[in-house]
């Protein structure tokens, strides 16, 4: 249900547009196959951040995925509702109620890969 002046919320929220965002916004959709669109044939087998992006881009806009992404919106409250569903809050002050989340979110390697070593020279 609509929390402030939205008409309509859809049931699900999905956190993160990556990957694993995009296939299950994509498999809500249709319950079908979620990697229908092969990677193109000129990139290497290991392709860069940047050709991934550009896939994810064109993924996303084949599927008819781009108008129900909010680019660069951070969540910063999930909160389950003692009444059932979850309260879904962003750093843009938005909120909206859902039935159920899937949380997907996107992660950077080089962040990780940086997280792990601060941690370690911690200790």
């Amino acid at each position: 249900m609509p929390i402030g002046n939205h008409e309509h919320t859809p049931a699900v929220a999905i956190i993160g547009a990556g990957i694993g965002g995009l296939a299950a916004a994509k498999a809500l959709d249709d319950a079908g196959v979620t990697w229908e669109l092969p990677i193109p044939p000129d990139y290497p087998e290991f392709p860069s951040r940047e050709q991934i992006g550009r896939y994810l881009v064109r993924y996303a806009e084949h599927f008819g995925l781009s108008s129900r992404v909010r680019r660069r919106t951070e969540v910063t409250s999930l909160k389950r509702e003692p009444s059932g569903g979850w309260t879904v809050e962003t750093s843009g002050g938005e909120r909206r109620r859902h039935a159920s989340v899937v949380a997907a979110p996107v992660t950077s390697a080089s962040r990780s890969c940086r997280a792990s070593r601060t941690s370690s020279r911690a200790r």
